[in-house]
């Protein structure tokens, strides 16, 4: 008859690092792969073109403008940070998004914060182009003789 074997000549053997090795890889194979997932999600969500809206956008006492761009940010702000846009009394918070309208060479600036409650409802045009540029950022617009 075999003696026992046991915990203590278990251990000296060896046998748990080699559980503790498999568990440790595993572990790693996961994490790496869940990395690799998430970067491929976040980088598809990146280069993957967004949709081009167009609006009028009027402040009170201001003639109306149109804006074309991508909505890059939406956030629900309160009063008093936007309270020289003429909002009027009784509202507490107001929403406004961030509409990245390109055209740096001719405006001088890429984004624009615009207030919800002064803006027409979106409309997103199929004739709207995108053109990437180097030097002055992204330009959005009809090409011409294409305006609606």
């Amino acid at each position: 008859m075999e003696k026992g074997y046991s915990l203590r000549d278990w251990w000296r053997s060896g046998e748990p690092y080699v559980w503790l090795n498999a568990v440790a890889v595993t572990i790693s194979v996961i994490a790496v792969g869940g990395l690799m997932l998430l970067l491929l999600v976040r980088g598809f969500a990146h280069f993957w073109p967004a949709a081009v809206m167009e609006a009028r956008y009027q402040l009170p006492g201001s003639p109306a403008i149109t804006v074309v761009g991508q909505v890059r940010e939406r956030e629900d702000v309160p009063v008093e940070q936007v309270a020289t846009a003429g909002l009027p009394p009784g509202i507490h918070t107001v929403q406004r998004i961030l509409l990245q309208v390109g055209n740096r060479d001719i405006t001088g600036v890429d984004f624009h914060w615009l207030t919800l409650p002064f803006l027409s409802p979106a409309q997103y045009p199929e004739s709207v182009m995108v053109v990437e540029r180097r030097e002055w950022g992204k330009l959005y617009g009809y090409l011409s003789g294409d305006t609606p």
